[in-house]
């Protein structure tokens, strides 16, 4: 190259660059951890139980069914005190993402604030970290929120067996997982 020329960064030698970045690699770990074990347990209350309990709240209410309705505020409270029991092992890895983002937690140079330039880097180490973990689950997620939507209906309004569904697709998943991934990094890029 000769001297006068100047070194311009390609999309992709940026994006290898941000994968390094220590925001990026705490954020990668705390999507470890919502995402695997801890996480996954996390998900399934407030994606499973929880929603299902707050549903029932909500048809109680809006049939001013209030006997029932108690007993499903009981339930949602459960699910919501497992979901926060859940999330207090999150808290290592979300300290990590603190730290990389905002600075050091004690001392002197502590910060409480998430300031401008701090939220554009925490937004920006997402979209670099994220693409790995949407694509592991995007279709199902996608098919998972169709599903979701058709339990607000009737059961008579209801047209797709859900389970079927799913396990049907789940031999196609690895077929279509280039896909995915592509899908997965073009929303995030």
């Amino acid at each position: 190259m000769a001297a006068d020329e100047t070194s311009i960064e390609t999309p992709a030698e940026a994006v290898t660059g941000a994968q390094h970045h220590p925001a990026v690699a705490a954020l990668r770990q705390l999507l470890m951890a919502t995402h695997g074990g801890v996480g996954g347990s996390l998900h399934e209350c407030l994606g499973g139980g929880a929603v299902q309990a707050a549903y029932s709240v909500a048809s109680c209410g809006a049939a001013a069914d209030h006997n029932s309705a108690q007993a499903h505020r009981e339930e949602l409270a459960q699910e919501l005190s497992t979901a926060i029991d859940s999330a207090s092992d999150l808290i290592p890895a979300l300290q990590e993402v603190w730290i990389a983002v905002v600075g050091p937690v004690d001392g002197e140079n502590a910060s409480n604030n998430l300031g401008h330039e701090e939220a554009e880097e925490l937004v920006l180490a997402h979209l670099c970290a994220y693409p790995l973990f949407l694509s592991r689950t995007l279709i199902k997620r996608l098919v998972q929120q169709v599903l979701c939507g058709q339990g607000l209906l009737h059961a008579e309004d209801r047209h797709l067996d859900g389970q079927r569904l799913l396990q049907n697709l789940e031999p196609c998943l690895l077929t279509h997982q280039p896909l995915a991934d592509r899908i997965a990094l073009e929303c995030c890029g």
